[in-house]
């Protein structure tokens, strides 16, 4: 193995971790041992802790809520539409 593959790979390892540890460190619904349990799952099992504690916590997101507004028609009519919500 070149010596470049091993750095890059080790900078691509570490850029992971701490894109999601910034993620974890970002979340308002986390308390603050739920934060350091799962960053320390991160930096323990790098690779597979890391996709695994960002999909845990990017499945309990709330959906987006987009504002969509267009005219339709020469005749101005105007439809407005609140979508990705499940009120």
């Amino acid at each position: 193995m070149d010596i470049e593959y091993l750095i890059s790979l080790a900078v691509a390892l570490f850029l992971l971790n701490v894109a999601v540890s910034v993620f974890l460190i970002r979340r308002d619904d986390l308390e603050r041992f739920q934060k350091v349990a799962q960053a320390f799952i991160v930096w323990l099992v790098p690779i597979v802790g890391a996709i695994f504690v960002w999909r845990l916590n990017k499945k309990y997101d709330a959906p987006l809520r987009v504002k969509t507004s267009f005219t339709v028609g020469n005749d101005g009519v105007s439809v407005s539409d609140v979508s990705g919500g499940g009120d």
